[in-house]
């Protein structure tokens, strides 16, 4: 039976992680900004393009709350 689930639902595990996953990831409410950098960096190490360091920047920046902006 695990393997059936496993073979049903390995596609999963193909998705592929683009820009347009990484950039509504916003900070929440109490999140800290290191929480954020780790949950997004996490996402980001899952892409196989990555957008250019200069890009990246500004997508994070883009998504602080408005008292760290």
């Amino acid at each position: 039976m695990a393997e059936a689930f496993v073979v049903q639902y390995s596609y999963n595990t193909q998705i592929e992680i683009t820009t347009r996953d990484l950039e509504p990831t916003r900070q929440e409410p109490k999140e800290s900004f290191f929480e954020l950098v780790t949950r997004w960096r996490a996402i980001a190490s899952m892409m196989n393009l990555r957008p250019t360091d200069k890009d990246q920047i500004r997508m994070i920046v883009r998504n602080f709350q408005p008292k760290l902006m």
